[in-house]
């Protein structure tokens, strides 16, 4: 791979494809976002604790938007849950309310199952 050679070349080779190819490519697009300042302080720290800056933490994210062609992690709403389960509970929980069945306390619940 472009023309190295050592004794180590298996890891000279992975060395140039993960550090110093992506370095290589042009890079000549920026990207601008806009946050609150506190947020942008919480990470900036977060990250340089990993050793990384916020452009290489941007970076990382739009290449693994790329590799998976989606978001490389779990998307959340507020009360924990995948906006498709919370939007199936709210359904299944109106539906419930308008045609299900209603108990006057819990032991008639339980008596019914």
């Amino acid at each position: 791979m472009l023309g190295l050679v050592s004794s180590y070349g298996v890891i000279i080779d992975i060395v140039m494809i993960m550090y110093i190819l992506p370095y290589m490519v042009k890079m000549d697009v920026t990207i601008q976002v806009r946050i609150d300042e506190r947020t942008k302080r919480a990470a900036q720290r977060t990250l340089q604790e990993m050793g990384l800056d916020v452009s290489s933490a941007v970076k990382l994210f739009l290449k693994n938007v790329v590799i998976t062609e989606s978001i490389p992690f779990d998307v959340r709403t507020k009360n924990g849950f995948a906006r498709f389960q919370e939007e199936r509970m709210i359904a299944e929980t109106e539906d419930a309310a308008r045609g299900g069945k209603a108990y006057a306390n819990y032991r008639e619940m339980v008596r019914d199952l």
